[in-house]
Order: C-alpha cells, then sequence, then structure tokens
C-alpha cells in the first residue's frame, strides 16, 4: 500500500465546480507538511528532519452541493473514506521526507557553475560528557520502572542488569517490620535494625536472601555470605529496605597505599591492631549519595561493641569496589584506609 500525504490545509474553489451526473468537480489545493499517512497511521518527522512542503492541485468527486462545500467537514469525510479507492501518481503523493532527493551529477554541475561555490554539509555538534549513543531507540534516556520505582538509564546495559536484579528481587526488599526489632538508630522515619548471628531463624533467612542480591550485584560469586559471628545493619526507608551493612570481628588490618580508579591495590607489609571488619556494605543505586552509607558506617562503630564506641583506626574494610574505594577515602578522611583479608 503505498503511503497517502497527509492534509494540513484544503483551498476550495466553489466557483469553479462541475457538475456532471448529480456529482460534483472540485478543484483543490493541498498544502502538505513533513507528515505521512501509511495504512492509516499518521507518522510525523522527527525534529531534525528538514521541513519540506509540497502544493498540489487535486480534484476531488463529491456528491455535495457546492453551499456544502464551503463547510470542510463532509468533503473531508469522504476524502478520508475514498483514500483507499483513489489512484494517484508517485509525483503527486510521494517525496522524499526522511532524505533529501538525490541530484544528478549534472544538476551539481550546472549548479555548481551557476554559483561559482560548493555548499558544505553542516553537522550538529555532540557534547563531549555524552556517554550513551542514540541508536534510534523507541525509549532512551534515564527512566523510572513503574513497579520496582527503580531510576536507571534504559540503553545503559550495566544499569538495565541492576533493574533487573533488583525488580526480581523487590519483594525481598520490602519490608513491613518485625516484633521486638532491634532499632539502633532512626532518623526522620528512616530507622536502623540489627541484626546478630544468634536472633530468629526468620530474621536471618531475611538478611540471607538480601545479602543473595546484594553479592550478585557487587559481584561477589566465590565468597557465600555465612551468618556466623556477623553483626548485620539494615537500613529501612518507606518500608524497603535501601541499604545494609554487614560487620564481623577483626584482628589485623593493612594500610592501602595505592586507591586510584585506575591503579591496582597495595597495602602496607606493616599489620595494625583493629576490632571490626566490613564484610560487606550496600546502598541501593537510587538512594546513593543521601548519607545511607554514613549513617550505617555510624552504627557500626556505635552498636559493634557494646560500651565501647569504635574509632576509624580500628574499623578495616573487605574487597571494596571502585564505588567502595571512593566513599572509604571520604568517610576515613584519607585514602590510605585499612583494609583486612578473610
Amino acid at each position: 500500500m503505498k503511503p497517502k500525504l497527509s492534509i494540513f490545509r484544503l483551498v476550495l474553489n466553489p466557483r469553479l465546480t462541475e457538475r456532471t451526473n448529480n456529482f460534483f468537480r472540485v478543484p483543490v489545493t493541498i498544502s502538505v507538511r513533513t507528515a505521512l499517512i501509511v495504512d492509516g497511521t499518521i507518522s510525523i518527522t522527527p525534529y531534525y528532519v528538514n521541513t519540506v512542503s509540497l502544493t498540489t492541485n487535486v480534484n476531488f468527486i463529491t456528491n455535495c452541493s457546492p453551499k456544502r462545500i464551503k463547510n470542510l467537514a463532509p468533503l473531508l469525510d469522504e476524502i478520508s473514506n475514498n483514500n483507499d479507492d483513489q489512484k494517484v501518481t508517485d509525483d503527486e503523493t510521494l517525496f522524499p521526507v526522511f532524505y533529501h532527493r538525490k541530484e544528478s551529477s549534472s544538476d551539481a554541475i550546472k549548479n555548481t557553475k551557476a554559483t561559482g561555490s560548493v555548499v558544505k554539509k553542516k553537522f550538529k555538534k555532540i557534547s563531549k560528557d555524552q556517554m550513551i549513543l542514540d541508536a534510534g531507540q523507541k525509549r532512551f534516556g534515564v527512566v523510572q520502572c513503574p513497579e520496582c520505582l527503580f531510576l536507571y538509564h534504559l540503553g545503559d546495559p550495566s544499569d538495565e542488569i541492576i533493574h533487573t536484579n533488583y525488580h526480581q528481587a523487590i519483594h525481598i526488599f520490602r519490608f513491613q517490620g518485625w516484633k521486638n526489632e532491634r532499632v539502633v538508630a532512626t532518623n526522620n522515619n528512616d530507622r536502623i535494625i540489627q541484626i546478630l548471628a544468634n536472633d530468629s531463624k526468620v530474621w536471618l533467612k531475611r538478611v540471607h536472601d538480601v545479602m543473595s542480591v546484594v553479592d550478585r550485584e557487587l559481584g561477589h560469586y566465590d565468597e557465600p555470605f555465612k551468618a556466623e559471628n556477623t553483626q548485620t545493619y539494615l537500613y529501612v526507608k518507606n518500608r524497603l529496605i535501601v541499604g545494609c551493612i554487614v560487620a564481623v570481628p577483626a584482628s589485623l588490618g593493612y594500610r592501602m597505599l595505592t586507591s586510584g580508579p585506575n591503579e591496582g591495590d597495595f597495602c602496607s607489609e606493616t599489620a595494625y591492631p583493629i576490632k571490626c571488619g566490613i564484610f560487606r556494605i550496600w546502598v541501593s543505586a537510587n538512594h546513593r549519595r543521601q548519607g545511607v552509607g554514613k549513617a550505617l558506617m555510624d552504627a557500626v562503630k556505635s552498636h559493634f561493641i557494646p560500651g565501647h564506641p569504635l574509632d576509624n583506626s580500628e574499623i578495616a574494610m573487605s574487597s571494596p569496589t571502585l564505588m567502595g574505594k571512593s566513599f572509604a577515602s571520604k568517610y576515613f578522611g584519607t585514602p590510605n584506609y585499612l583494609v583486612y583479608f578473610l
């Protein structure tokens, strides 16, 4: 089926109407802008396509009287109903909307000789900080999942994987609360809950479920989570677990000597005495840079050893990711924070 032009303006001249067997032949001037109707669907050209216009005269056959022709409504109805039966030539209806008509070599030579110059194509400049290519996707950019409310970059494979994992595990992060839960810190309506290794099996199962998703996102496949000798802290916000931290007893830590994003990890040969190791720390992508990680670290420092608040020099990190390195450098105030080995 050939595409038909959408009509934007009709100019009628009833005085030129010719009557033949109770039908009226009406000369109509059609002014068309950049739009097509294909199989009944109107397709508007994108903003970056040059505007193309076409004006042509077409005779339409109608049984409307000249007086009724002044009212466009009945004529347009007839045109829309008879479009499928009308045969029109390609010259009248088809023109390049999404590409320019190719100019023959002879025409190009004539135009060059006439003007004495060649017009160069101008390209739109692209900003240097563009990280994702727009390849004409139907949906593109930052979107929010209507079900799990997760914000991510559509078209970025890493973001889409994180969203898929989070979306499939959203039932794990929904949290209605427990009876007699151990709340160790609050912030407005947010709260941090502490779970110990000897707590209820229901609580520990929730910790295992959360950590299975966290380990998958952080890439820790060779270190399965074990609740023995651990303290887990869950950050709950709006009935969702948006962050967690797992702390374990540790005795020796080593100074991180290099902590750049493109540098290898080296640590000092000298060991330092510590009391706590951060086995895992995780914050939901939608709640990062909102103080969740800091609040979790502060909760560990205040409640890991009852009656003995920990100092920064008594805490070490374990296998931090790139984002974990950045967080640790900011929290401890130095890139030479302590790390420990399992």
